[in-house]
């Protein structure tokens, strides 16, 4: 399984029809589920999954600030798809404990160990919230406007 940094991997590959979609050793290959840090085992089961799943369709782990992000190869149905204008999908789907915890995790660096507490009592009043409007919700709790601005970057893109 390939795991590559960000710089790395944007030395590697350049940018597609959105900002979740990159071209990467010809292929395009898109933005997927992130893993903490600590969960380089479940990323890399994923990965294996997925291109198993996909008939040897590629499949690459990238560090990034805080955790891990899966690109995989893209399928024509879901590359046409893309061609429409839409939401991110990435963003639109459900706050899943996986993400949770990389909120946590970076959450935490900018405003201390309340972080898991916010995120629990966040999804405890509005379950149903999508990965945006979490992530948005947790953005409101960093004072300092350019942190706020780089941990929303570093959890959506």
């Amino acid at each position: 399984m390939t795991v590559l940094s960000i710089e790395e991997f944007n030395q590697q590959s350049s940018s597609g029809i959105n900002s979740l979609e990159k071209i990467y050793q010809g292929k395009s290959i898109e933005g997927g589920p992130v893993f903490s840090l600590t969960n380089l085992q479940a990323a890399t089961l994923y990965c294996e999954r997925f291109s198993k799943k996909q008939n040897g369709a590629m499949c690459i782990i990238v560090k990034e600030k805080g955790f891990f992000r899966i690109w995989s190869e893209t399928h024509q149905d879901n590359y046409q798809a893309l061609e429409k204008p839409k939401k991110s999908p990435a963003n639109s789907l459900p706050v899943e404990a996986e993400f949770i915890a990389v909120c946590q995790k970076l959450l935490a660096e900018y405003i201390g160990p309340v972080a898991p507490i916010i995120c629990k009592k966040t999804l405890a009043k509005k379950p149903n919230l999508t990965r945006a409007q979490f992530v948005e919700i947790l953005t409101q709790k960093i004072s300092d406007p350019n942190q706020a601005r780089e941990f929303k970057q570093a959890i959506l893109e």
